[in-house]
């Protein structure tokens, strides 16, 4: 690297803290404690605490990991997203977390980890198709109607091949037989 290209990146970083710290400001004055950010806390808990109750305890090590990857895929995919400008949140839970921490978090493992459990013997294919119908064309536009979510050209189905993906490979690695007692 040479002097000009790291005096370049020492510049955007500068100017990225700078767009950093307006974000913070903008949060702390105008986001926390509405009732959409209280939206958000509650999105946030209580499907863990759901989770939580009606979880199988036998499988419960293997549903965290595949909820564990659901989480990690859904946060990068998301980062991805807003980056682009393809979609973005007006209201943040946290000013310096992953763009839609609730969704990525915690909405989408823990359906997924409800989506494994049940109903084992129906086809992962369907369940993929009614958990991404679901998150697609129910949860997103309720989100865009309560101003959480808002697209750029983002189109549901768009979302719902990215959701049916997912699913297919969570439910590859949660049924995979690499889960042998140590």
């Amino acid at each position: 690297m040479n002097y000009n290209t790291i005096y370049s990146m020492d510049k955007v970083f500068k100017e990225f803290n700078k767009v950093t710290l307006k974000l913070y400001n903008l949060w702390s004055n105008h986001m926390i404690y509405t009732w959409r950010w209280w939206l958000q806390v509650l999105i946030a808990i209580l499907p863990w605490i759901l989770w939580v109750i009606i979880r199988k305890k036998e499988s419960a090590g293997r549903l965290l990991y595949a909820g564990f990857f659901t989480m990690l895929i859904a946060t990068y995919t998301d980062v991805l997203g807003t980056t682009l400008g393809l979609w973005e949140y007006p209201v943040k839970l946290l000013p310096i977390f992953p763009p839609m921490a609730p969704w990525d978090s915690t909405v989408m493992p823990v359906t997924t980890m409800i989506f494994l459990q049940y109903k084992t013997e129906i086809n992962p294919f369907l369940k993929a198709f009614i958990y991404s119908f679901f998150g697609a064309y129910v949860l997103e536009p309720l989100a865009v109607i309560l101003k959480l979510y808002k697209p750029f050209g983002w189109k549901h189905i768009y979302s719902f091949i990215v959701f049916f993906v997912i699913y297919i490979f969570t439910n590859y690695i949660f049924m995979r037989d690499n889960f042998k007692k140590i």
